[in-house]
């Protein structure tokens, strides 16, 4: 039921969460008052809501109104991989959120109401030729699916049009090395927490070098970036006998540099 109020709590939240919107101060107890209120019947509301709507929040003074208001108005701009995974798709997680970005863009050149004219792309592909999504990379048929049912469905293909019209402007993705890049055709895992940069971060340093992150560790993975608190996916690295980089030795092979 797309209208059961635990499920579309657990939308929004995902949608103001920090893979998504990154919303800051936008938490539980705010939310459900937003959403029991009536004051955000949809994702493009938060960005329409004024500082006195969140001022008549429960335990809300001004202050603390003016510096969510911030954080929404902060929040307009995000790269459009964020955007997309803010939608909270079924299936597509942010290492696909981030390779449809990129293949969007290929297709829809940025500039003026771009979100609208992605928007518009989206459902025409979904409805028309949805098999096209399997050439993005890593999407197979049940992605492509999903996709396709999210986009044409008139409960969510308007989503990014709603977002448009509340002034959403995504940033486009960065332009990866096409071919000799430091590490083209290779294939790095990042695990843990760095200290230096997010794994976001991390992940986009390796598509701008030609390489392509990976999801899980098989013999096909080149290296394995291990920050603190790496788990499985460094054992079975060691396993497997992957090499396996420290940051350090990961900035060394962003530079053409041997590991």
């Amino acid at each position: 039921n797309l209208a059961c109020p635990a499920r579309v709590s657990q939308e929004y939240g995902h949608f103001v969460g920090r893979g998504g919107m990154d919303i800051e101060g936008a938490g539980w107890a705010v939310l459900s008052q937003l959403l029991q209120r009536g004051l955000v019947k949809k994702r493009g509301d938060f960005y329409r809501l004024s500082v006195e709507d969140l001022e008549s929040l429960e335990r809300f003074g001004r202050k603390s109104a003016e510096n969510l208001a911030r954080s929404i108005e902060r929040s307009r701009r995000r790269p459009l991989a964020r955007v997309i995974n803010s939608l909270g798709v079924p299936q597509v997680g942010e290492t696909t959120a981030v390779d449809l970005a990129h293949w969007i863009a290929a297709a829809v050149p940025a500039g003026r109401d771009w979100l609208l004219r992605i928007a518009a792309h989206l459902r025409t592909v979904a409805r028309e030729t949805p098999e096209r999504f399997e050439e993005v990379e890593g999407v197979g048929p049940t992605v492509a699916a999903s996709l396709a049912r999210y986009f044409s469905e008139d409960a969510t293909a308007a989503i990014l049009d709603d977002l448009a019209d509340a002034g959403i402007e995504p940033e486009p993705p960065p332009m990866a090395a096409t071919t000799g890049g430091p590490l083209s055709g290779k294939t790095v895992v990042v695990t843990g927490t760095l200290e230096g940069m997010s794994r976001e971060e991390a992940e986009e340093a390796i598509r701008l070098a030609g390489g392509k992150p990976g999801g899980s560790v098989s013999r096909k993975t080149d290296y394995v970036l291990a920050g603190e608190k790496a788990g499985s996916k460094l054992t079975k690295a060691q396993e497997l006998g992957v090499p396996v980089l420290d940051e350090t030795a990961f900035r060394k092979l962003l530079d053409g540099g041997a590991p």
